[in-house]
């Protein structure tokens, strides 16, 4: 092969794989939107990248460079990761809207240090303990509690 054709070949590889400069740079802020929100989500479970890693079967180098944006989430690893953090893929999506402070001005996702632990606790079960403790929370959040139940648990 002449070094012209070789020298187009390459030029042709480049710009098929890449495509234009404004497609390069929306996929980067794409993914670095994904990986702040993937991130955010992580972080408000209280887990660090390598309990994350460890429940998707990565590396904690891999799920950084999610979280940076350096790589694209493939559909399929988008939903695991939504799963492992225990949120909607939508969640993840650059459009989607997010959630918003509250009437007391706090951030819906800023858990105390004792719900990041039960947030822990409960996504290191086996998924059919998960069930039980969900139906158990369910239970409890749908139940009326006298006031000497109040009383007792204060």
């Amino acid at each position: 092969m002449s070094t012209s054709v070789a020298k187009m070949a390459v030029k042709e590889r480049r710009h098929g794989r890449g495509g234009s400069r404004e497609l390069r740079n929306l996929d980067k802020n794409f993914n670095e939107t994904v990986g702040e929100r993937l991130r955010a989500a992580r972080l408000s479970l209280g887990l660090s990248q390598t309990e994350l890693a460890q429940r998707l079967g990565l590396s904690y180098q891999q799920v950084q460079k999610y979280e940076v944006g350096t790589n694209g989430l493939s559909l399929s690893r988008a939903l695991q990761m939504a799963g492992a953090l225990g949120i909607t893929l939508d969640r993840l999506m650059p459009d989607a809207p997010q959630p918003t402070a509250g009437s007391d001005g706090q951030d819906p996702m800023a858990l105390d240090r004792g719900t990041r632990r039960m947030a822990r606790l409960y996504h290191g079960l086996p998924p059919r303990k998960r069930a039980l403790v969900k139906q158990f929370a369910e239970l409890l959040a749908n139940a009326t509690l006298d006031e000497s139940d109040d009383a007792e648990a204060a």
